[in-house]
């Protein structure tokens, strides 16, 4: 029975030192918010370890009984940790190099081998080591205990120890009679999604503020969207494609600039990729993320990957799904929100972040029913009337409580002096296209949302915009609400600008969308980078070029030709037009590729600003750069 010994408590060990390697690999990417994803990685991975060693201990005791404890302590060591390290390698490849779209097998193959290979020297290197040092006391029971045990003691120490704070310079007095700012974005929410049965709530808010008839969207991920709709740039700026990828502190966010205005900002991000340790609760000043995580588990553990397949284990056999499981309930957020606003004086900046409206989607009223992505990652075409009823419940349980939130702000006496934009980060495919969810295509049912906005006063109540916006024009739209600015590095526009007025009576008077100064430059670049897809695109009056960077290995839908739509006449985009060589098609794709290397240059904090004169008067032709970078392109 020693070998079983021995095999448990090098498993313990070996998987003990991979989960805290993982857990320190986490912290160091991301923005410390709490620690305990030290601990539990130490002591879930060790558990794991222990299990897989156990078995190894079992075949030496069967294959050969006797020999020397600590050569069969580095052996089985080896034969866990190896294994463990080409597993973790190969999720993190699939995740940062293949973006999701799994590890080629010649890839694969390699892993092996080296695990093959490093798990045989280490389990040589390691009995020697052990032979020869005082460190072979571990494969006593004894010396086990106490170097596993003092580990797990440090790492929850660790763990629990508080993170330090930021600092904040104190935020200046608030302009005077600036209003409350609350933004709630539904992810997931569709244009289409709407009417009196379904959303009375949203409808009555447009028809008290401004409606944009079509508001395109940075991306159809939502860490990529949010991104832009935070720091008002293109996702080649920002440079955040799928989940888990970090939002840089050198971008200035829309929470920094109001919060330097005197304005209490709350964010309730209540999505996995858009907590404050992946940069996004820049400029917050209260930013939780707290869904009921199975195991008691944290934020910080939530990305680690065991603690991902254990999730994921026990989430497939759970037959009553519980929504605090995935995310906070819009009641619970707007609850905290008013908590918020009754606690201090001055405007408050709020961002709400819904989920009712993302998968899975619950049967409401809650009867623990819900189907998503995981439960069926390409559904049935036949499924689609189920699915679709499922989706239009969630939208009607978001309206529901959007209508209690705002009776409580109007009894507040808050919500007539505030401004409430209601939008989208993404809409969601069923079946449109022959495919489901978000974050795969561009089409226009996930990448053009509602978008409202009641300003105070009923202020321009009613109206109509006809023209296309953009997402990032909203921050630079709610700054100039709040006091007015500009802020460098922007590249969207106030949605309210000078000649508001005037292009909304010529749009009126003459049934066109698309004139005067306001709309001359609300190109729309549109990018997604996720799951093995890289696909970019230009929507522009009438007309929608899409472009494949990168599709992801065996694409059912062969995304990878160009894709070029008239969407006035064929508004479902049926119609590939691109396959006619348009002389148009061209000169979009010349435009769409000269809009994003612009994008990308932009970025300074992470590539060189390298631009030559002819490459700078080419961007300033297409008006993709400011007039003070063209002054001597005349």
């Amino acid at each position: 029975m020693r070998n079983i010994g021995l095999g448990v408590g090098a498993g313990a060990c070996a998987g003990s030192l991979v989960g805290a390697f993982e857990a320190f690999l986490r912290l160091q990417a991301r923005v410390p918010v709490e620690y305990q994803s030290f601990g539990y990685g130490y002591t879930l991975y060790g558990l794991a370890g222990a299990a897989a060693g156990l078995v190894f201990g079992v075949l030496l005791q069967l294959v050969s009984p006797h020999g020397r404890a600590p050569r069969r302590w580095a052996a089985c060591f080896a034969a866990v940790f190896a294994p463990l390290v080409a597993v973790l390698l190969h999720h993190h490849l699939d995740m940062g190099v293949y973006e999701g779209d799994g590890v080629p097998l010649g890839v694969v193959a390699v892993l092996a081998g080296a695990g093959l290979v490093g798990g045989v020297l280490l389990a040589w290197v390691g009995a020697n080591v052990l032979v020869k040092t005082p460190l072979q006391a571990i494969s006593s029971a004894k010396g086990f205990v106490a170097a596993w045990g003092g580990g797990a003691s440090l790492a929850w120490i660790f763990a629990l120890s508080p993170t330090p704070e930021a600092a904040q310079a104190p935020a200046p007095a608030p302009s005077p009679g600036a209003p409350d700012i609350f933004v709630i974005a539904w992810d997931g929410w569709r244009a289409d999604a709407r009417g009196p049965a379904l959303t009375p709530t949203a409808d009555a808010l447009a028809l008290g503020g401004v409606e944009f008839e079509t508001h395109v969207v940075a991306s159809s991920s939502t860490a990529s969207s949010v991104a832009s709709l935070f720091s008002s740039v293109a996702v080649s700026t920002h440079a955040v494609g799928g989940p888990g990828e970090r939002l840089s502190a050198e971008l200035v966010t829309l929470a920094e600039v109001l919060r330097e205005r005197g304005y209490r900002t709350l964010g309730l991000p209540n999505h996995p990729s858009l907590t404050a340790a992946l940069g996004f609760g820049q400029g917050f000043d209260v930013y939780p993320y707290a869904p009921s995580l199975p195991f008691a588990a944290t934020e910080s553990t939530s990305g680690l990957t065991g603690y991902r397949l254990l999730r994921a284990a026990w989430m497939a056999q759970e037959r009553h799904r519980e929504v605090e499981r995935h995310h906070e309930r819009a009641e619970t957020q707007y609850a905290r929100l008013l908590g918020f606003l009754d606690a201090g004086p001055g405007p408050v900046f709020a961002y709400v972040h819904g989920m009712e409206t993302h998968e899975p989607w619950f049967r409401y009223p809650l009867d623990g029913h819900a189907v998503g992505r995981a439960d069926d990652p390409w559904p049935d075409a036949a499924r689609r009337q189920e699915l679709r009823g499922l989706y239009v419940g969630a939208v009607g349980a978001a309206d529901a409580a959007l209508r209690v939130f705002l009776r409580e702000l109007d009894v507040r006496g808050r919500l007539e002096a505030s401004v409430v934009v209601l939008t989208s980060p993404h809409g969601v495919e069923l079946y449109d296209h022959g495919g489901w969810w978000a974050g795969s295509t561009l089409y226009d049912e996930v990448v053009v949302t509602p978008l409202v906005v009641k300003l105070p006063g009923g202020h321009r109540a009613g109206t109509r915009v006809p023209w296309q916006v953009r997402q990032i024009d909203v921050a630079p739209t709610l700054v100039d609400l709040a006091g007015g600015g500009t802020v460098d590095g922007w590249q969207g526009t106030d949605l309210f600008g000078d000649s508001f007025e005037l292009d909304l009576e010529a749009a009126t008077s003459t049934g066109r969308a698309g004139v005067g100064g306001l709309t001359a430059n609300r190109d729309a670049l549109v990018e997604l980078r996720h799951e093995g897809s890289r696909l970019v695109a230009l929507r522009r009056v009438g007309r929608k070029l899409v472009l494949a960077q990168r599709t992801p290995r065996g694409d059912p839908r062969r995304q990878g030709a160009p894709q070029l739509f008239d969407l006035v006449t064929d508004p479902q985009e049926e119609h590939n037009l691109a396959t006619a060589g348009s002389t148009e098609g061209a000169a979009m794709r010349a435009a769409l590729e000269a809009m994003v290397e612009a994008r990308a240059r932009a970025a300074s904090w992470n590539q060189p600003q390298v631009m030559d004169r002819a490459e700078r008067c080419r961007l300033c032709a297409l008006g993709y750069l400011p007039p003070s970078d063209c002054g001597d392109c005349r």
